[in-house]
């Protein structure tokens, strides 16, 4: 299990960027093509493990490797994860990635997307299910 904050998965997201721009043009073009081909198969609601495993072996391993090899859950609070490093990790990590929201002060899960769904991108997720949320106007802005 992988629990960082947003921060680190930027610095993470940079270095990928930063060796796959610096590696020969064929490197490049076969980490695009894989990419682009996992990215398509978990926007058609394909699991992970069935979107490229081929894929995940041969060009996705290294970033998994660099990750500590074993790791299989990736987690993310504290801020908002920006949607295009949220992208990248999920394609190349090889591993779940799940960000949650929640208070210090109440619960710090109360929403937590679902990691192996692909459309969960970009948001915090549900409420677990021990927690009741109520939706409320603000009296200071109207919203």
């Amino acid at each position: 299990m992988f629990c960082v904050v947003p921060r680190v998965y930027d610095r993470i997201y940079a270095g990928i960027v930063s060796k796959v721009s610096s590696g020969g043009v064929l490197r490049k073009t076969l980490f695009q093509y894989a990419y682009h081909y996992k990215l398509a198969n978990l926007e058609k609601h394909l699991p992970k493990e069935k979107a490229a495993p081929f894929l995940d072996m041969l060009v996705f391993d290294k970033i998994k490797q660099a990750l500590g090899g074993r790791v299989r859950i990736l987690l993310s609070g504290a801020a908002p994860l920006p949607r295009h490093v949220e992208e990248l990790m999920r394609v190349t990590s090889c591993s779940t990635l799940s960000q949650g929201y929640g208070l210090t002060e109440s619960c710090g899960g109360c929403f937590t997307s679902i990691g192996n769904v692909y459309p969960m991108i970009g948001t915090v997720g549900v409420p677990i299910t021990t927690i009741e949320v109520r939706l409320g106007v603000s009296p200071r802005n109207g919203i």
